[in-house]
């Protein structure tokens, strides 16, 4: 299962300061990881329990960003700074992320057609289902449209993807963003443990101070 995990969310090397998961962290918390399934089954059941796409959208967008919030918690001490400015909105918690180059850019990429398909639901009373979306979503360019970049992206985290139902890619397509979200989490909280440690800090220094 953890083996599973850490070949699903591996990143390009160097793409960023994490590009692969640290396996001892995740089995050493193994507590937080029942904790992502709970979270994650959690959204499940309300995936059941939503007939209503729109309702399904608004919530599965929220449920990203309210999980990239928590990892820029974890990495800025005073990030309710930020949430009090005027403008600071879900593209902006997006780019701080991916301007930090902390975690994989494909988990954060595969933001992208989850945050149009959002939009374009809160945006046209009229579109009611996934359908109605798609076909507003048909009249952008064809490097905008997010239905196909929501199908490509799934396979950066699963090649081997089948499914078409593009209500049940947007789903699948926000819980692996969750859960990427949610492990990645675990290993800032960590770095930002040691480096704020002033022994840990002094040791870092003057080993650059020695090379």
């Amino acid at each position: 299962m953890v083996e599973s995990i850490e070949k699903m969310y591996k990143g390009e090397p160097n793409d960023s300061l994490f590009d692969e998961l640290d396996i001892e962290l995740i089995r050493k918390n193994k507590k937080e990881m029942k904790d992502i399934k709970e979270k994650l089954k959690k959204y499940l059941d309300k995936y059941k329990k939503t007939s209503d796409d729109r309702a399904l959208a608004l919530m599965c967008a929220l449920a990203v960003e309210n999980e990239l919030e928590e990892l820029l918690k974890k990495w800025i001490p005073t990030y309710k700074i930020l949430i009090e400015e005027k403008g600071f909105d879900f593209s902006s918690k997006i780019n701080l992320v991916k301007a930090s180059k902390l975690i994989p850019g494909k988990i954060l990429n595969a933001i992208e057609p989850i945050k149009r398909i959002r939009n374009i639901f809160a945006h046209n009373l009229d579109a009611t289902t996934f359908e109605d979306v798609k076909k507003i979503d048909s009249d952008a360019p064809a490097k905008q449209q997010a239905f196909p970049i929501m199908h490509n992206k799934i396979r950066t985290f699963i090649p081997n993807w089948k499914e078409e139902n593009d209500k049940l890619v947007f789903f699948e397509l926000t819980v692996l963003i969750v859960l990427g979200l949610n492990i990645y989490a675990k290993h800032v909280k960590e770095l930002n443990s040691y480096i704020r440690n002033k022994k840990n800090l002094k040791k870092i220094i003057e080993e650059v101070k020695s090379n």
